[in-house]
């Protein structure tokens, strides 16, 4: 056996140690939940409403891949009627998403686990007995409808009649339930003649931007310290990407309306777009440190935060 071999072999050993152990630790955290979720049981006796009493904040929350909505007041509280497997549900689901993770840690789990290198962060809440994916409380799968998936209205254009002459109509988790857990959402942009998609920026994913109607001159700026600018001319049928946390535009250079779909990779991106950010910050970013920041004087910035 050559020396090449023999330290292919250790590693690989390694590996599968450290599987074991993890998922040694994963079963030990499912068993002090279910003994936990016991004992409650025995504790809550015969009360009424599925077993939770009044007052005591439920833990059986089955949490279900692609069934996920916001929690609307008062689930959590209380029992979960016709409850009873809902722990050992929950602890199995726990097994999955836990597998390959580090376990929580008090009520947050510090360690968080991207679904892939551009994707949402998921994370888990133990506090106060509630447990939501991503922020978002997972629907009872018995309780899923069609429209949970279904968004309608992207046929309809959006009101342009705004400064910068544009509209974006996103369509994420927050509008449509079904993406909680799935990675992905969508948005419609609408450009006025000349109309502009301010500079911005998209923390948590990367943008597939197709035009459908319409010229669009689109483009982003790379980070420090080139700082390039990455630009193309865009026609009805042309696709161009914006990289997840880099600054890029549109711009309709046409002399119609223009229309576009973007694609992004997170069911929640985010958008922090430059000017608003910089000028219309509550509070001020002081005049003074825009000034030196800008290289310019500080009327200059007053006038300009006037506008935010």
């Amino acid at each position: 056996m050559s020396l090449v071999q023999a330290q292919m072999i250790e590693m690989t050993n390694s590996m599968n140690r450290a599987e074991v152990e993890r998922m040694e630790q994963v079963d030990s955290y499912a068993r002090s939940i279910q003994a936990m979720e016991e004992g409650e049981s025995i504790s809550r006796g015969g009360s009424s409403r599925g077993g939770a009493s009044r007052g005591t904040r439920s833990k059986r929350k089955v949490v279900n891949e692609g069934s996920c909505r916001p929690a609307k007041r008062g689930e959590g509280r209380g029992g979960d009627r016709g409850g009873g497997s809902g722990g050992r549900a929950s602890i199995t689901r726990f097994h999955d998403l836990l597998t390959g993770n580090s376990l929580l840690k008090g009520n947050v789990d510090p360690n968080v686990k991207r679904e892939g290198p551009n994707q949402t962060i998921i994370f888990f809440f133990l506090k106060l007995g509630a447990v939501t994916v991503n922020g978002l409380v997972c629907k009872d799968p018995k309780l899923v409808q069609a429209d949970d998936f279904l968004y309608k209205g992207l046929n309809i254009p959006g009101n342009t009649s705004n400064p910068n002459g544009s509209k974006v109509t996103l369509i994420n988790v927050f509008q449509l339930p079904g993406l909680n857990t799935l990675g992905i959402s969508m948005a419609r942009v609408d450009y006025a003649p000349w109309g502009l998609n301010p500079p911005h920026t998209h923390p948590r994913a990367t943008e597939i931007f197709t035009v459908v109607e319409g010229t669009i001159y689109a483009g982003f700026v790379t980070s420090n310290p080139e700082n390039r600018l990455i630009s193309k001319v865009l026609h009805k049928g042309d696709v161009f990407v914006f990289p997840i946390g880099l600054i890029h535009f549109q711009h309709n250079i046409g002399h119609g309306r223009a229309r576009a779909i973007s694609s992004l990779s997170s069911q929640n991106p985010g958008i922090v777009t430059i000017a608003n950010t910089v000028f219309g910050s509550n509070p001020s970013i002081a005049d003074d440190i825009l000034a030196k920041a800008f290289q310019t004087e500080k009327s200059i910035i007053d006038q300009i935060q006037s506008k935010f």
